[in-house]
């Protein structure tokens, strides 16, 4: 079905007939379901080198069920080194892929991709540049594709700085998600 535009003209006092509220709900349903997680605190200071669970950007995923995710993340960091990200999702997926935009290492704008087909989704320790006392922005979005499988379960984010120096996801920073199918 296509997106209807012309649905009506709205007139004071009038009622609507059912057929015009069909076409409405006809739009919603083209659309899918959104899903917009936004990060209400700080989290951290984080030293640990080990991975962490981020306890807000976080998406519910069904059995079956085909997302695109977009992260937009700020961070915080007390020293030289750069942030570590992977994802992790329910087991039996079909595929998650990533792509990022962003500076490398050596500080160099860089094309950072990966997929796989079992949790966890990780990029390696090589997607940001490192900074001192950094307020930093992804240049991202960080964009994942996820075709999940016949489990149901959360695909989360989860995150350590690459050396021993204290970090914090900001507040404010987000997920974006489309379920397309």
């Amino acid at each position: 079905m296509a997106w209807t535009d012309t649905i009506a003209t709205a007139v004071t006092g009038a009622i609507a007939p059912a057929a015009m509220w069909n076409a409405v709900r006809d739009n919603f349903a083209l659309v899918g379901p959104h899903l917009i997680v936004r990060k209400p605190s700080d989290e951290g200071p984080f030293s640990s080198t080990t991975f962490q669970a981020d306890d807000h950007l976080i998406a519910p995923v069904g059995a079956n069920e085909v997302w695109l995710f977009q992260w937009y993340m700020w961070w915080t960091t007390s020293g030289s080194s750069n942030v570590k990200l992977r994802w992790t999702f329910p087991a039996a997926a079909v595929s998650a892929t990533m792509q990022y935009i962003g500076r490398n290492l050596s500080g160099v704008i860089a094309d950072f991709q990966a997929g796989v087909s079992t949790s966890p989704l990780d990029p390696g320790n090589a997607m940001f540049a490192p900074t001192t006392n950094a307020y930093g922005f992804l240049l991202g979005p960080i964009t994942i594709l996820f075709t999940n499988g016949a489990n149901a379960g959360n695909f989360a984010l989860e995150w350590a700085p690459n050396a021993a120096i204290n970090l914090t996801c900001k507040a404010n920073s987000t997920l974006w998600g489309v379920k397309l199918a």
